[in-house]
């Protein structure tokens, strides 16, 4: 929708209110015409033949983004001004000699804007090695303490006494510094989260391809990543803004009296490159410039691949304890589990991979007996868009709440926005087994459909006998804030018997082994007859009650990361039987390490 334009004049400025490629321009000052006369006189662009104050909004950026490549193009230029102003800076001198309280902490942000740079170029490469993130990440996180540290000095510096009489101007400076120094380091700070945060979002949405069984935790991975990166992106923007507000204010007021603050004379070329991208940033990201800035970073960086050992081995060594009571003897369970699991994954040409499941389990209490088998083998592979599983591997049918566990056959799955996956084979003790479901997710919300249906398995009283159970499934959920909620609507009918049911869920976080203290925890309440789920996923009693009508109650559970790999869950669950009124409860808690033999 454009405006109608209208104009007032102030002093030497003009306040304008007009279309800009549909974005309202912000007024143009007097210090921009200035600092773009000095970058042309040093040959950083060519001014057009009008007077530049005749110039739109759009002009300007276009004049700034000329500014910008050049330094692109020609790095030199400026990476000698900023070895001699860190020469400068570390001759011994004293933080309080005015002829290096502007100078230091500027060079010091180069050092750190450098160092995240080159994290983010790497990350956009696409090939996210550790051994060279880690140390990227390591050196952006040096220097990022380094410049708050000396951004406190500076202002300090910049607020100690100065031999003047006029008190008045000298507070004036020290508390323009200060604050100065706080805005310094809150953006240097917010770029390196952005930069971490979109290095994250990049990872997990290339880990999408790769496994597919995690779809679900990893898109709502990105949905909060990308929400938490937009408002981190506006509040650079109006930081950056705030610091060349700051800035100019700092060196009108103290000129005249502060032989160490910069007058529009002595302020550097990359001064006002830096004031005048910030100036026209919503400008330079309208036109799209600052998009393919960023895809020519990953270009800048030379990293060597490291290539994957052809045959991966994961693995996990899980100590488990749960504890059951309620009103029938059925329910007194009391079982300490120490399991382990090795899953080695052979790549054999580049798309076909060979992938099972070793799982060693010892259990204690009631039941003490040792188990080794080799109970998941198949193969995995891309036919055109679409991605093939066959042989012996696990289902998880709707969150697990229809059944999880061994699944015998194919599945293919794929499509683009929505999601579809088929299976056909066999499930625990079914002699036929075959579903089909469709995922739409968006970043703030995600819907799905899905039929399932077990043939001669086994009936609500676990007896094998012939018969059909088929169950219908629709869901949707809606990422509010840190919160994900939750619906799932069930219909079931087994043998002759038809059921309704339904899970309300509400969940904060997803877990991470990987990210030290991270945390999560979920909350659901089901209502399922025996009729809508063949084996559920929950540690609690819900199969057990499949006998007595089925079930309804609350689970909740939660998951802390002690360590990177490490990671402790526990979960608590009552429920009651739909049809003879008892109860149960259920806790169950776990400490699990995971390895592997390579790194991403």
């Amino acid at each position: 929708m454009y405006r109608l334009k209208w104009c007032l004049p102030i002093v030497s400025a003009s306040i304008c209110l007009f279309p800009v490629n549909g974005v309202e321009a912000a007024p143009t000052e007097e210090w921009v015409y200035k600092d773009l006369g000095y970058l042309a006189q040093d040959g950083y662009l060519k001014l057009p033949q009008k007077d530049v104050r005749q110039l739109n909004r759009a002009e300007l950026s276009e004049l700034v983004e000329n500014v910008l490549d050049n330094i692109e193009t020609n790095p030199e230029r400026y990476t000698f001004q900023d070895r001699e102003r860190l020469n400068s800076s570390s001759t011994g001198k004293s933080m309080h000699d005015a002829g290096h309280v502007d100078t230091y902490p500027h060079s010091k942000q180069i050092h750190a804007r450098r160092a995240t740079d080159a994290l983010a170029r790497q990350s956009l490469r696409g090939v996210n090695r550790l051994e060279v993130m880690r140390r990227l990440k390591a050196q952006a996180e040096q220097e990022q303490t380094l410049l708050e540290k000396d951004a406190a000095d500076w202002a300090a510096a910049k607020g100690a006494p100065h031999h003047d009489a006029d008190t008045g101007v000298q507070s004036a400076s020290s508390e323009w510094s200060a604050e100065y120094g706080l805005v310094t380091r809150m953006i240097l700070d917010d770029r390196v989260r952005i930069r971490l945060a979109e290095e994250q979002l990049r990872r997990v949405r290339k880990q999408l391809g790769e496994q597919a069984d995690g779809i679900e935790y990893a898109k709502r991975d990105i949905e909060i990543a990308a929400k938490r990166l937009s408002w981190r992106r506006q509040m650079e923007q109006a930081l950056v803004r705030r610091q060349s507000m700051l800035m100019r204010r700092i060196s009108s007021d103290g000129a005249s009296y502060d032989t160490g603050a910069l007058s529009d004379d002595n302020r550097d070329d990359l001064m006002r490159i830096s004031d005048l991208r910030a100036e026209f940033i919503a400008e330079l990201q309208q036109s799209g410039y600052i998009d393919d800035q960023n895809a020519h970073l990953a270009d800048d960086l030379l990293v060597q691949d490291i290539l994957l050992p052809r045959l991966r081995i994961d693995g996990e060594v899980r100590a488990s304890d749960r504890h059951s009571t309620g009103g029938r003897r059925e329910y007194h369970q009391n079982v300490s589990e120490l399991r382990t699991r090795i899953y080695p994954s052979y790549n054999i040409d580049g798309n076909w991979h060979a992938i099972g499941m070793f799982e060693a389990k010892k259990n204690f209490g009631d039941r003490d007996d040792h188990v080794f088998q080799f109970d998941r083998y198949y193969l995995e592979g891309m036919i055109g868009a679409a991605k093939l599983t066959i042989g012996t591997s696990s289902s998880f049918m709707a969150n697990g709440n229809v059944y999880d566990s061994k699944f015998k056959g194919l599945r293919i799955r794929g499509g683009q926005p929505v999601v579809y996956t088929f299976e056909y084979g066999k499930a625990n003790d079914a002699d036929q087994t075959w579903d089909l479901s469709a995922d739409y997710e968006q970043p703030l919300y995600g819907l799905g459909a899905g039929f399932y249906q077990f043939v001669d398995g086994r009936d609500r009283f676990d007896r094998i006998v012939p018969g059909t159970q088929s169950i219908a499934m629709l869901r949707a959920h809606r990422l509010m804030g840190d919160f994900d909620a939750g619906i799932m609507l069930l219909y079931g009918r087994d043998r002759g018997h038809d059921g309704t049911g339904y899970v309300l869920s509400l969940l904060n976080g997803t877990e991470k082994s990987w990210i030290r203290h991270n945390r999560n925890w979920w909350l659901n309440y089901y209502y399922q007859p025996y009729e809508t789920y063949y084996q559920h996923t929950m540690n609690g009693t819900a199969d057990i009650m499949r006998k007595y009508g089925g079930m309804k109650g609350i689970g909740i559970g939660y998951s802390y990361t002690v360590a990177p790999d490490l990671l402790w869950n526990i979960e608590y669950y009552h429920l009651n039987e739909l049809d003879g009124g008892k109860n149960s409860n259920t806790i169950w808690t776990a400490l699990t390490y995971y390895f592997k033999n390579y790194e991403d």
